[in-house]
């Protein structure tokens, strides 16, 4: 038995915050959400994830919401998890998406 998943992220944010997020260096505990998302989209940001929005310029240099810089246990975390999800070993797991997400997953034999 194998998995596809299929489909794009569309920067909805809904995996940046609980239960979806777990903690890690990109939230604190008792935040709601990624330190790297914001709700507000303008010219500046693509999307939600400012990561992701950063454009050409390298990971380091990307400040979260609060203005502060990036740490390499961030940058880990993100590299890791973020691009890829959902990732094949959390849906083994029974990871449910989030409604309204782009991405789909399909079982075949």
């Amino acid at each position: 038995m194998s998995w596809i998943i299929k489909g794009t992220c569309n920067q909805c944010g809904k995996c940046c915050k609980p239960p979806v997020m777990v903690e890690n260096p990109c939230i604190s505990k008792g935040e709601d959400r990624c330190k790297f998302y914001v709700n507000e989209l303008n010219d500046k940001k693509f999307g939600h994830c400012l990561i992701l929005g950063r454009g050409n310029k390298p990971i380091k240099n990307v400040r979260d919401r609060d203005g502060n810089k990036i740490t390499q246990k961030q940058i880990k975390w993100f590299n890791d998890n973020c691009p890829n999800y959902p990732k094949l070993l959390e849906l083994v797991k029974g990871l449910k998406l989030p409604p309204g997400c782009d991405f789909s997953i399909e079982k075949v034999d």
